[in-house]
């Protein structure tokens, strides 16, 4: 709940929430207070539900690229399987990824979400002839660090 809570709080356009349809009859699902969200999501048509024997991946990337360049996936997803049918281009999936996933997780029961860097995580190359260089010191550490190269 708190997640929907902070999502209807920042959300430019609506939610679309994909779940297979076997999440919404078993399980948690049957739980009545989360009964009661699937309801409200349903509700405000947030809510789609993919048939059986579908993979609801597709759904949900579709989904994602078809709202546009200023749509977010909130995923912890790799989609590893999916970058292999992506090929001859798995580069453009990977930038796709990096610019539209957020990623979340919980701290203390309430949601934090991880939104993707302003910029590229990939080597930069400017103008002047100099480089820059995404480096992680730290696996713990969230900001990213830069070596910067340039020719003497």
């Amino acid at each position: 709940l708190e997640a929907e809570e902070s999502m209807n709080k920042t959300a430019q356009k609506p939610p679309l929430l994909v779940l297979h349809v076997m999440r919404t009859l078993r399980g948690p699902a049957l739980d009545p207070k989360n009964q009661e969200v699937m309801k409200r999501w349903k509700d405000n048509k947030w809510l789609w539900a993919t048939p059986k024997g579908s993979n609801d991946d597709w759904y949900w990337l579709y989904g994602a690229v078809k709202a546009g360049e200023d749509s977010i996936l909130v995923s912890n997803d790799e989609m590893r399987d999916h970058i292999f049918q992506m090929l001859p281009e798995p580069d453009l999936f990977y930038r796709w990824k990096d610019r539209h996933q957020v990623r979340f997780r919980f701290e203390k029961g309430r949601p934090v979400f991880l939104y993707p860097m302003p910029y590229s995580r990939c080597v930069q190359h400017l103008a002047d002839g100099s480089w820059y260089f995404p480096i992680k010191i730290d696996e713990e550490e969230e900001e990213d660090m830069w070596l910067y190269a340039k020719r003497a």
